[in-house]
C-alpha cells in the first residue's frame, strides 16, 4: 500500500500584530476564606469554557501542583465572562479561573464590591504550574492596588494576544 506524504499539522502563519496580555486569574469568593489551593477541596469552581480550553488547563495545573485529586474539586463551565460574574455574585461557586485584563469592568466590579480576591500563589507554585501548561503561557506580576482591595502583588498567568493570518494573505486584504 502506498504511503501518503506527511502533511504539516498547521499552515505557516503571518504575525500581523501583537496585542496586550490577557490573564487567566484565579479568583475566590471572599466569604469562602480560601487562601491556599488545599482550600479548594470539596468546592465548585468555574474552570471550563469550550471556546477557551486553556481555562481548564490552568485549573488542572493548579490541582496537579497542589496534589489535589480531580474528583476532590468540581469544575463547572460557562460560555462567557458574564456568567462567571453572575455565579460569583450569586455564590453558586466558590471561585473561578477567569479570563481578563487589569481594566476589565466585570473583574474590577467584583473586587470593588468585595465579592472576590485572588488566590495568591507563590512563585514556585506558579512556575510549577507553567510546566504543566502550553509554552505560550507567561508569568507576570500584577502590582498591588491594580484592583480595589488588592493589598499584595499577584503572580499571574497570562497569554499574549496575537492577530495572525495565513502566510499567503495579501497586504491589501490584511490592512484593508
Amino acid at each position: 500500500m502506498p504511503t501518503l506524504p506527511a502533511k504539516p499539522l498547521v499552515k505557516p502563519l503571518r504575525l500581523i500584530a501583537q496585542g496586550h496580555t490577557t490573564y487567566r486569574f484565579i479568583v475566590m469568593r471572599r466569604n469562602e476564606n480560601i487562601e491556599t489551593p488545599d482550600g479548594l477541596r470539596g468546592k465548585t469552581i468555574i474552570a471550563q469554557r469550550r471556546a477557551m480550553p486553556e481555562i481548564e488547563d490552568v485549573g488542572n495545573a493548579l490541582l496537579n501542583v497542589a496534589q489535589i485529586a480531580p474528583n476532590d474539586v468540581r469544575f463547572v463551565g460557562t460560555v462567557d465572562t458574564g456568567q462567571v460574574e453572575e455565579a460569583l455574585r450569586a455564590g453558586t461557586v466558590a471561585g473561578a479561573v477567569m479570563p481578563g485584563s487589569i481594566d476589565q469592568p466585570a473583574l474590577q466590579g467584583l473586587f470593588r464590591d468585595e465579592i472576590v480576591d485572588f488566590l495568591y500563589l507563590d512563585d514556585a507554585t506558579v512556575t510549577s504550574m507553567m510546566d504543566d501548561l502550553p509554552a505560550i503561557f507567561l508569568k507576570d506580576i500584577i502590582p498591588a492596588g491594580s484592583f480595589p482591595g488588592q493589598t499584595q502583588d499577584l503572580i499571574a498567568l497570562g497569554l499574549n494576544v496575537y492577530f495572525v493570518s495565513d502566510e499567503g494573505m495579501s497586504d491589501e486584504i490584511v490592512y484593508r
